[in-house]
C-alpha cells in the first residue's frame, strides 16, 4: 500500500510534479515477486472511496502457442493446488480432447469449445500422499494440439 496521485497524463505517481516549485514527479516503481502463471491483483482507490480502478497482471505468464491456439495456465491456489486452463483459437463448438497427467495419474476427457472457440477448465494436479510433483496437460482438436507442463506442491515456485 502507498499513497498515489494521478498526474495529468493519467499515470500513477508518489508525488505530483510542480515545476514552479522545483518538485519533480516521482513515479511509482513496482517490484513484484510471483511464480510463473501467478496472477497479481492491484487496486487504486480514492481517499473518499468514490473512484476505483482494479487490474490483474501475470508478470511471468505460463503460456504456449501452437498454430491458431493459445494456452494460458493460471495458478489458482497456493503451490498450484488448482490451475485454471484457458485455450483460445478453436473452431466454435469444436470437440476438444483433454489429457491431464500428474505423477502417472490422471485421465482423458472430452469437451466442446464455446461459441467463441474458447475452452476453460479448473484442475487440481495434486496426487494424494505426495508433497510435490509435475503435471502435464495436452489439449487437442482438429484446429491444433497444444500442451504444457508445470511443477506443483512444495518447492514448485522456486527457480522457474
Amino acid at each position: 500500500m502507498t499513497d498515489a496521485y494521478i498526474n495529468p497524463e493519467g499515470k500513477a505517481v508518489n508525488v505530483l510534479g510542480d515545476p514552479q516549485k522545483g518538485i519533480a514527479e516521482d513515479p511509482i516503481d513496482l517490484k513484484v515477486f510471483a511464480a510463473r502463471g501467478e496472477p497479481l491483483q492491484f487496486a487504486l482507490i480514492s481517499d473518499d472511496d468514490r473512484w476505483r480502478a482494479f487490474t490483474q497482471i501475470v508478470p511471468f505468464p505460463l503460456e504456449k502457442t501452437s498454430g491458431p491456439c493459445h494456452l494460458s495456465l493460471l495458478e489458482k491456489g497456493p503451490y498450484y493446488q488448482f490451475v485454471s486452463i484457458e485455450v483460445s483459437g478453436f473452431q466454435p463448438g469444436e470437440t476438444v480432447r483433454i489429457d491431464v497427467k500428474s505423477e502417472g495419474q490422471g485421465g482423458k476427457s472430452q469437451a466442446q469449445a464455446d461459441e467463441q472457440g474458447f475452452y476453460t477448465a479448473l484442475i487440481s494436479p495434486v496426487v494424494r500422499g505426495m508433497a510435490s510433483g509435475h503435471a502435464r496437460i495436452m489439449i487437442a482438436a482438429k484446429s491444433c494440439r497444444i500442451g504444457a507442463e508445470f511443477p506443483w506442491g512444495a518447492g514448485s515456485q522456486i527457480d522457474q
